[in-house]
């Protein structure tokens, strides 16, 4: 829950814990919208037809309550002198009321704020256009009252009191004159799970000031839009074999106001909220808090920061493991302090269990929110200490050695002899993962001659002179690749490396772009196969 400076408002908050390219929306709606509106009648009694050009008893003036903005409006006997403020007089005492409701209306304070209506007289049988012009406010408080300054009694008479009405709005009290803005933080120094209250006078790096106008309704904000353009990655995962900070989260919180154009009052500051780069469908719901491991609850199983299916494991091939990590006590010292790390299992074809080993263990201190290592499964030597051919393993999140997370499973098959190309790129939970392609591959060049300089042939001329000559020239290199059979779920998972936006060639740890994928489907064996192009984002020779 975040917390409230002033109970003005109900506020439905943000998730926690959110995919950047999703939505998150945070909603303010007043405590109460009750409201008593404003309700006259004015009655027209007597029309001043026929007589001077502009009686002076026609005449009138109201002043705006709030405001303080008058306005003044005329009856005429003139056709030629109507216009937005002047009404014509008629003898029949309804046209006269039509006149001046049809008047009424040109006026944007009431066209804007009021329903004006004139109801037809029943009278038994008989049905007989009314002269009673009933004005009822759209809304309640004081941008909706106002007061006669001038109005002849004689000419109409007024029922009710035009300067009562009341709003229980609790966010504006139904002036409509207020905004909600939100100041936005990044980088607030919490870790997740730490206790996110506002004590420290540091709020992180302000960003931005989000605003709207607010009037009666819900007012929504959705903040993951202006923090997905600020979130990244690191790189570093390609140059180490050691737990490493993904890189892929950001946090921010935010401090909602209250502005009425003159005093901005605080009401509401949010919890730190947590992104993380990745999508998901966009109606899907926005919240990934079954990918967290929270340090505080022990032994209960997360799930790794993956959607990949049972792999196949080439011995040598590069993976990774993810995880997000919850630490309320990351900046303190634990009396009983504790390890995470991966633990390994191994099993032979048939499923028979080997051995079991742990690796990669450090302090939980040492971890970031969002952590990614180098998987070393060493499959030689535990099949050279055991005698037995792995078939495969799993692997899973360990705390001391006890697993807390969901295993993942792959199945080792023989050397591939044919060449392997393995890339790495950033999943839509915002973690780092493998796939390669062990089928045919090819390579084209594409050479791109920008300019050409062309000489003026002299009379001193010889064979090796340039009569034509390139000034610059560059070569894109092409490259197709295919896999081997895959499943069907493989298929499925692929599509998170078709759109990634984050996509390196192990073997060159460069930066690639996809320009194609092509899937190809086996009937006889139910099995497919996927053909990718990609280039590299830089050029031989380009500048």
């Amino acid at each position: 829950m975040g917390f409230k400076t002033q109970d003005i408002a109900n506020v439905t908050e943000n998730k926690k814990i959110t995919l950047s390219n999703n939505p998150n929306f945070v909603v303010f709606e007043s405590k109460s919208n009750a409201y008593t509106p404003v309700s006259i009648s004015l009655t027209v009694r007597t029309t001043y037809a026929g007589s001077v050009e502009y009686p002076e008893q026609t005449k009138i003036e109201l002043t705006e309550t709030e405001s303080g903005i008058k306005h003044i409006y005329q009856g005429t006997n003139e056709s030629k002198n109507v216009n937005d403020t002047t009404f014509l007089l008629n003898g029949d005492r309804s046209v006269t009321a039509q006149n001046i409701r049809n008047t009424l209306l040109k006026d944007s304070f009431f066209s804007s704020n009021f329903e004006i209506t004139i109801p037809f007289n029943i009278d038994g049988s008989a049905i007989n256009n009314g002269y009673v012009i009933y004005i009822t406010s759209k809304g309640g408080g004081s941008k909706y009252t106002f007061s006669f300054n001038t109005l002849n009694s004689t000419f109409i008479s007024i029922s009710g009191n035009p300067n009562s009405s009341s709003n229980s709005d609790t966010i504006d009290g139904g002036k409509g004159n207020t905004e909600i803005e939100l100041d936005v933080y990044e980088d607030t120094g919490i870790f997740l799970g730490e206790n996110d209250a506002p004590v420290n006078s540091d709020f992180g790096t302000y960003i931005t000031t989000l605003s709207k106008s607010y009037y009666k309704e819900s007012l929504w904000f959705e903040t993951n839009t202006l923090m997905n353009k600020k979130i990244g990655y690191s790189t570093g995962f390609l140059y180490s074999d050691s737990w490493v900070n993904a890189g892929t989260s950001l946090n921010y919180r935010f401090v909602a106001k209250k502005y009425d154009g003159l005093n901005r009052i605080p009401f509401y500051i949010s919890n730190v909220l947590y992104i993380f780069n990745g999508y998901d469908y966009t109606l899907n719901p926005n919240d990934i808090s079954d990918y967290v491991y929270d340090g505080t609850k022990g032994f209960d199983l997360v799930k790794p920061l993956t959607n990949q299916p049972v792999k196949k494991y080439i011995n040598g091939q590069t993976e990774y493991f993810n995880f997000i990590f919850s630490d309320a006590q990351h900046s303190i010292n634990l009396s009983k302090e504790y390890n995470l790390g991966l633990t390994y299992r191994y099993f032979t074809q048939s499923g028979t269990y080997i051995i079991t080993s742990i690796k990669h263990n450090q302090n939980r201190k040492l971890f970031d929110v969002v952590n990614t290592v180098r998987l070393q499964p060493d499959i030689e030597s535990i099949e050279l200490s055991s005698g037995k051919v792995v078939g495969y393993f799993t692997v899973g999140l360990s705390r001391n050695g006890s697993v807390v997370s969901d295993e993942l499973r792959y199945d080792v098959i023989p050397v591939c002899y044919n060449k392997i190309v393995e890339f790495a790129f950033l999943n839509r939970l915002g973690g780092w993962e493998t796939f390669n392609f062990n089928g045919e591959w090819s390579n084209e060049f594409k050479l791109d001659e920008s300019t050409n300089i062309f000489k003026t042939l002299l009379p001193n001329y010889n064979v090796s002179d340039e009569i034509e000559s390139v000034y610059s020239k560059t070569m894109e290199e092409i490259f197709t690749v295919q896999s081997s059979s895959i499943s069907y779920e493989t298929v499925e998972w692929l599509k998170e490396l078709a759109t990634s936006k984050a996509i390196y060639e192990l073997s060159s740890k460069r930066y690639v772009i996809i320009q194609d994928i092509n899937l190809k489907y086996n009937s006889n064996d139910n099995q497919y196969q996927i053909q990718m192009k990609y280039r590299y984002s830089d050029s031989i020779n380009g500048n």
